[in-house]
């Protein structure tokens, strides 16, 4: 597992009242798209 992926679970779990299912979601989209765009 990449270290920058163990932070961010970490930071999810432990801030889980800041996010929602829906919320990652939506940000997982956004950086697939702009990926695809080429724009990071």
């Amino acid at each position: 597992m990449h270290p920058t992926t163990l932070e961010t679970l970490l930071f999810l779990e432990y801030n889980r009242t800041l996010w929602d299912p829906q919320l990652v979601a939506s940000a997982v989209q956004q950086v697939e798209r702009r990926t695809r765009q080429g724009v990071e």
